[in-house]
């Protein structure tokens, strides 16, 4: 199980590395992510625990913010807090990407679509308190590691956290998401294309399937300016 901040820290490459050590995960998958990002808005967890008994791993929203949940749900359960090296790497990230690729989740979580100087508080306050959270929830627990991904020596880390014995050895940590990778050069706007689309599509069907009653808080901090992470 993977706990991380909302995005941008890493996490692929770690769900890359448990890949490696034979572990089946669930990333980011940009229609499912979504519905289940909904899903846990308004505690409806059924689908979500019915996924956690499919994977050995679990990245990215909503995954982060079940921590409580699954940490119950499954009592030997371990969860990773991957981190950037500093906040304003984390920053500098996270703007690029919501810059890069749009999503009404952002609003939710973060309290402003897109990550700039005018919502870098509002960003910056979210990522430390998750982090804050999570340490204070499995403290002396035994079950979290804190891992930075740019940093030497993961793979020792993570295998002595794991209690995996065969420990890969001699292999390059994975790193993904890169500026040289493809998504996140995007020179020809595809990604923004695709977002626009799907956002509006999002809007629409989220509305439609969780029905007019139940979806009002919902639409309210998705299309207004509240958010029930950020005060």
């Amino acid at each position: 199980m993977i706990s991380n901040p909302p995005t941008e820290t890493g996490t692929t490459s770690l769900g890359n590395a448990l890949a490696q050590l034979s572990y089946t995960r669930l990333g980011w998958k940009d229609i499912l992510s979504r519905k289940l990002f909904h899903d846990y808005y308004i505690s409806s967890l059924p689908h979500i625990t019915s996924l956690s008994r499919q994977y050995d791993a679990f990245e990215d929203i909503p995954w982060c913010f079940l921590y409580p949940e699954m940490s119950s749900l499954y009592p030997d359960a371990k969860f990773i807090l991957s981190l950037c090296r500093s906040e304003e790497a984390w920053f500098k990230s996270i703007e690029a990407h919501t810059q890069r690729r749009r999503w009404i989740g952002n609003r939710v979580v973060f309290g402003s679509e897109v990550a700039n100087e005018g919502s870098r508080e509002k960003y910056l306050e979210v990522y430390r308190r998750h982090n804050a959270d999570v340490r204070k929830f499995f403290k002396g627990t035994g079950r979290l590691l804190e891992v930075v991904v740019e940093e030497e020596g993961n793979w020792e880390r993570i295998c002595g956290f794991l209690g995996v014995e065969e420990c890969v050895e001699g292999r390059e940590f994975p790193r993904a998401n890169g500026k040289g990778e493809w998504g996140n050069r995007d020179v020809l706007g595809l990604y923004g294309i695709w977002d626009l689309v799907l956002g509006g599509v999002e809007k629409v069907l989220v509305e439609w399937f969780y029905g007019r009653g139940r979806f009002r808080v919902l639409s309210t901090s998705c299309f207004g300016n509240l958010s029930p992470f950020v005060a």
